[in-house]
Order: structure tokens, then sequence, then C-alpha cells
């Protein structure tokens, strides 16, 4: 199992966005997961524990 992250909408006018987790075993798993969740129109983004580190180790 591994940690996968998704940006979501609010659907609010003012274009709010939220961050979500789930532990899946694969990237499309996580992604059916967020979308039964959210609903497809709400899912922006969905990344994996690897892209996660990359961008907390680049953003300082």
């Amino acid at each position: 199992m591994s940690h996968y992250y998704a940006i979501i909408s609010t659907g609010s006018p003012d274009e709010v966005y939220k961050r979500a987790t789930v532990e899946a075993d694969t990237i499309k798993e996580a992604e059916e997961m967020f979308i039964a969740q959210f609903g497809r129109e709400q899912v922006i983004k969905v990344w994996d524990d690897y892209q996660e580190s990359k961008s907390r180790w680049f953003s300082g």
C-alpha cells in the first residue's frame, strides 16, 4: 500500500481547492477511490509518494 494525494475542487465560485489522501495499491485504484468519493469533475490531479517527496524537497 502506498499513499496517494489529490487536488480536489470544492466547486465553489471562488475556485477553492482542497487536498485529499488515500492508501491504495496503484495510482489507478487511488484515482478511482477519489472519483467515487468526490466525483470525476472534482478530481483535478492525483500523485504518489515519490512525486510528493520530490515536490517537498524542491520547494524549500
